[in-house]
Order: structure tokens, then C-alpha cells, then sequence
């Protein structure tokens, strides 16, 4: 589409010459192909062999003892090539390996206290709440029935005002209008 401010006469002989450049190429192109396409179809018509030719051509490569050190290494490396695609579509299709899972209970408790956010002296709460009750320290967090259990058996030294700070933080939201909710403003 030629531009409203292209319409000098200047402008419009140009454009006129680059569309008969352009025609002329691709007329050149057609040619040439049409050309090379006739020379190829000449060339195989006129090479027809014989009945004799053929014959003779099929007892010579009859009678030769084949020679097979030449397709031994292209039979390894096509087998070479088809275990590299295997091994790289079975690598692409793998699934990421899991994260590494903790082994040792103690790595287990920090990373846990870590991830929860537990102070040092709420750890050591845990640990000794879980002493008086033979219990580990996450079934404690995991299960809030033993941890009330172990604060009223009042055996060690436990300080409750640790123990009650950690609970609050943990305790779910209650519903609209009990004390425990948060964000409710006591009257």
C-alpha cells in the first residue's frame, strides 16, 4: 500500500522501479527452476540401461564377497546414538529427586522450630514438659491435649508463663464473640 504523502512523480517512478526489479527476480528465479527441473528429467530418461547392462551389473555384485568393516561401525554408532536419545528423554522425563528428609530426630526439631518460629527458652520448655511425660517435644506441638497434660502434672520446671505465651500463639481463632477470637475487642 503506497502512503498519501508518496505521490510526487519522483516518488511514484521509484516505486515503480522497485516493483519491476522485484518481477524480474522472481521471473529469473521460475526460470532457472524450470530449467534445471527439464535438465534433470533429460538426463534420467537417457540413461536407461539395458536388459544386458542390468544383468551384468547384478552377476558382478552377486559374485563379490561382501565386505562388512565398514557397517560395523555405522551398526555402533546408530546403536550408540539411539542409547544417548533414550537416556536423555528418560532425563528429561524424571522427576526432580525429593528434598532430603531428616534423619536425626534432633536436626528434625530444630528445622520444625525454625519453620514454627519457636524462641530458644519455648524450646527448652518443650524439651522439659516432654521429659515429664516421656513424650518427644513434637508430639507436644502436634498434640495440645498432652502439652495441657504435661503443664498440670506440674513435674519439672516448667514455666507456665512460656508455655501459656507459646499455646496463645499457636491456638487457632476461635468464632466472632468468645474471648480467644482475635481481633475482638474485650467490653
Amino acid at each position: 500500500m503506497i502512503p498519501a504523502h508518496c505521490t510526487a512523480p519522483a516518488t511514484q517512478r521509484w516505486i515503480d522501479v522497485e516493483r519491476h526489479r522485484r518481477s524480474s527476480r522472481r521471473r529469473a528465479i521460475v526460470v532457472l527452476f524450470f530449467l534445471f527441473a527439464f535438465a534433470f528429467c533429460l538426463a534420467s530418461a537417457s540413461a536407461a540401461p539395458t536388459e544386458q547392462d542390468v544383468f551384468k551389473s547384478i552377476n558382478e555384485n552377486v559374485g563379490k564377497p561382501s565386505d562388512n568393516s565398514r557397517l560395523l561401525p555405522v551398526l555402533v554408532a546408530g546403536a550408540g546414538l539411539v542409547l544417548l536419545v533414550i537416556f536423555i528423554s528418560q532425563r528429561i522425563n524424571r522427576e526432580p529427586a525429593p528434598k532430603k528428609v531428616a534423619s536425626r530426630p534432633t536436626k528434625l526439631m530444630k528445622e520444625i522450630a525454625k519453620g514454627v518460629g519457636l524462641r530458644s527458652a519455648e524450646m527448652k520448655q518443650l524439651k522439659a514438659m516432654a521429659q515429664t511425660q516421656d513424650a518427644n517435644p513434637l508430639t507436644l506441638l502436634l498434640c495440645p491435649s498432652i502439652m495441657v497434660k504435661a503443664v498440670q502434672a506440674k513435674r519439672g520446671k516448667v514455666d507456665r508463663k512460656i508455655v501459656v505465651g507459646m499455646a496463645s500463639r499457636f491456638r487457632p481463632p476461635g468464632p466472632a464473640g468468645t474471648p480467644g477470637a482475635k481481633g475482638q475487642k474485650k467490653e
